[in-house]
């Protein structure tokens, strides 16, 4: 037997340690956790004019959180499902995405609206900002990574994504039965579609000026690890 010394504790899923959010998924040993995404780098207007949403997204609703946990000067645009790797799928989701961002050039893209959205587990909305320009470079990712996702025996991203970045998060908690404040609904409650309508309209024009980001790599985190790829610069492409 071994000694107690050498036996990994399981993880405390203690809702209150992470603002009430519950793990989706049982923690499995050996098991990762993954999802594979395009960076966001904000700074300047684009940091200030996120810093500034999140600020009134807060202040209109409290029950809304952050969703810059660490690094508040990048959003993600996700490619992928949640991901559950064994240690060997690791290396074999790496090897893809190092394939892939020798194979795609870098690009321009930018958002062009706001969204609400909800987890497929139902349990959190997000704000978002939709990806216009550069959709079409987005999805041709998306179809590239197929082919290695299901050699791994993963789940495809969604048939007609909507890229987005999420900026913003609530709880998705039916409040409207006091019996039962701890259920999940998938309907997005009343005001957050409210404060979409309000960002569309007051921030529609700034939005579609501002947050313009080049595309530059593919990353995924695996467990606590986050590794990125270079894609190809303009200028070092083959013809």
């Amino acid at each position: 037997m071994l000694s107690s010394n050498l036996v990994l504790p399981r993880p405390i899923d203690d809702p209150a340690l992470h603002q009430g959010r519950v793990r989706s998924i049982p923690h499995v040993n050996g098991q990762f956790a993954a999802y594979i995404f395009i960076p966001v780098v904000l700074h300047g207007s684009t940091k200030r004019f996120v810093d500034n949403l999140v600020t009134e997204s807060m202040a209109l609703q409290p029950g809304l959180h952050d969703i810059r946990t660490q690094d508040r000067s990048q959003l993600h645009v996700s490619l992928s499902r949640l991901l559950l790797l064994s240690a060997s799928q690791r290396d074999d989701l790496k090897m893809t995405l190092r394939a892939i961002a020798l194979a795609f050039q870098c690009f321009r893209a930018s958002f062009s609206s706001f969204s609400v959205l909800t987890n497929d587990e139902k349990t959190r909305h997000f704000l978002a900002m939709d990806v216009g320009a550069g959709h079409n470079e987005f999805q041709d990712l998306v179809i590239a990574l197929r082919p290695g996702l299901r050699a791994i025996h993963q789940k495809d991203f969604y048939t007609e994504p909507k890229f987005h970045a999420s900026f913003a998060w609530t709880l998705a908690l039916d409040v409207s039965n006091s019996e039962e404040v701890n259920s999940c609904t998938s309907t997005p409650p009343s005001y957050l579609e409210d404060l979409r309508s309000t960002f569309q309209e007051r921030h529609a024009t700034t939005l579609q000026t501002t947050m313009t980001f080049d595309v530059k790599e593919i990353a995924a985190r695996i467990g606590k690890d986050v590794y990125r790829w270079p894609l190809v610069e303009a200028s070092n492409a083959l013809f």
